[in-house]
């Protein structure tokens, strides 16, 4: 073992303590917890590690404060708390870690050949600012390299069913954890032995970890049982134990756009449907730290900023950090073509408007009418799509957040009643109605409006992509002149293909969109 144990303590010991890790590492230094020892010499041991740990182990995914356990046994929330909990200084207002939901995972890992896990509870050193910015900057890595990621949905005090609601697929970091990964596994209670799936080509099988206590599953097969009518029948009686839509735990048919985006996001596909995906999910999630939003995904897009840098509630300066690192090394403006329905921010208009953020709950977006909408919700009743967006430029940032890029576009100008001549009228997504200007006409207006050409809508079947069914898949925005050459969006209308001729014929111009 290369590593250097730091800690050995029996299980008995740790009930109802609280453990300071202070006490036994170094800042800035990786660790891995024996899962040998745990389960099978009832020892918690830990390793430190001055390089990063060449030795093959396991990673957790969880919610700092998860789903609220129970010791009465006929509460919904009963677990039974055989070996108890403890807390770990610097992470009291988390969840107690219980040894009995520790003692599964590190069973499922053990199931896989993998001898050590990493859970940041433990592995990052939470009264240290220094370490704790050090391991930030090393997640995406320590996320990349592990043989198998276990999600634990409903957190760490309690293992829950698949019919049970958690927040896991609302928290930020929780998007990382399961797209960098090569396994992901979810962890769950499970009473049953083995099933099969009726009416459905569904791979979902869950396989016994501890006989009628818990199980895992690859959690493609759980987000895709989740959106279907399959029926998971015991396979010796074959009496139905659960069908699609009661399976919850990653949310209920509400909140199907934060589902539907993650399968996305993990489909391995083409560029534009991964990077427009991971932008919806991240807009639907939610941390206690707004600035957390942002370092929770800038390593999936190949950017890595200083978190010293921002403060906890600086989520506008480092999202355009993060829009500047990923356009300086290339990259294209995939916001835009993930979230062009919405709202746009004032202080960002090329990004929409950034929900609330809690340490626990859902990511909040407040309406016109001064109440809160929960964003998945909100995203769902807009009847939004899930597609992306093929074609969206490149450009660059400024400090203030102005995106300037290039893009074909086409001079419109407001309809009415009394100056159409029988032009094309286009109909906007808020309703306004636009009259395309003429080839060669004039630009009279002092403030000049464009359809500026965002792309054509693309629908994602696994790595393939085809130009969706939809009969107007062409995608513009409207980006209307305020002071001369700075722009702002209003709109954004759906066309069809037979506009590709004249944005094909339409002049390149370069647009300035920033706050007004």
């Amino acid at each position: 073992m290369p590593g250097e144990r730091i800690l050995s303590k029996t299980i008995d010991s740790l009930n109802d303590t609280t453990l300071d890790m202070a006490r036994y590492t170094h800042e800035c230094r990786y660790r891995l917890i024996s899962c040998d020892a745990f389960a099978n010499d009832r020892l918690l041991r830990v390793y430190e590690f001055t390089d990063f740990p060449s030795v093959k182990y396991s990673a957790i995914s969880y919610v700092w404060r998860g789903n609220p356990a129970s010791r009465n046994p006929s509460s919904p929330n009963y677990w039974q708390d055989r070996d108890g909990t403890f807390t770990v200084k610097g992470a009291e207002d988390g969840d107690p870690i219980s040894l009995d939901v520790f003692f599964h995972v590190c069973s499922a890992s053990l199931a896989h050949n993998i001898r050590f896990i990493w859970l940041d509870r433990l592995c990052v050193l939470q009264t240290s600012k220094k370490d704790k910015s050090w391991q930030i900057r090393a997640m995406y890595s320590i996320y990349d390299k592990c043989d198998t990621c276990f999600v634990l949905p409903g957190g760490i005090r309690r293992l829950v069913g698949l019919n049970e609601e958690t927040a896991w697929i609302q928290r930020a970091w929780t998007l990382q954890e399961t797209v960098v990964p090569q396994r992901v596994m979810v962890v769950f209670a499970w009473k049953y032995g083995r099933t099969e799936v009726k009416n459905s080509p569904s791979k979902l099988e869950p396989r016994s970890i501890i006989a009628g206590d818990s199980a895992q599953e690859d959690i493609m097969h759980i987000l895709h049982a989740s959106t279907t009518k399959i029926q998971l029948v015991d396979a010796n009686t074959g009496r139905v134990i659960i069908t699609g839509p009661q399976i919850t735990v990653f949310g209920s048919s509400d909140s199907s756009p934060a589902r539907f985006s993650l399968i996305g996001a993990l489909n391995r596909g083409g560029i534009s449907a991964k990077e427009q995906n991971l932008w919806r999910c991240a807009l639907m999630r939610t941390s206690s730290r707004p600035v957390d939003m942002v370092f929770s995904i800038m390593q999936l897009f190949g950017v890595t900023l200083d978190p010293s840098s921002f403060g906890k509630d600086d989520r506008l300066g480092a999202t355009i950090a993060l829009a500047q690192g990923i356009l300086r090394k290339g990259g294209k403006a995939h916001w835009l073509g993930a979230w062009y329905q919405l709202e746009p921010s004032r202080e960002l208009p090329s990004f929409p408007r950034f929900p609330a953020t809690s340490v626990e709950g859902k990511a909040y977006l407040v309406g016109s009418d001064g109440r809160r909408h929960e964003v998945a919700k909100f995203v769902k009743s807009k009847g939004l799509s899930p597609y992306a967006v093929s074609g969206v430029p490149k450009g660059t940032m400024s400090n203030d957040g102005a995106l300037v890029f290039s893009a074909k576009a086409i001079l419109i100008r407001p309809w009415s009643s009394s100056t159409s001549n029988g032009e094309t009228i286009l109909t906007a997504s808020d309703g306004s109605k636009w009259i395309v200007n003429a080839r060669g006409s004039k630009e009279k207006a002092k403030f000049r409006t464009f359809a500026v050409l965002l792309g054509k809508q693309l629908i994602s079947l696994s790595a393939n992509f085809i130009q969706t069914s939809d009969r107007d898949p062409i995608r513009a925005m409207i980006l209307a002149e305020h002071e001369h050459g700075k722009y702002h969006r209003k709109s954004y209308f759906k066309l069809p293909s037979t506009f590709q001729d004249l944005f094909d014929s339409a002049s390149l111009r370069q647009f300035h969109l920033g706050p007004r």
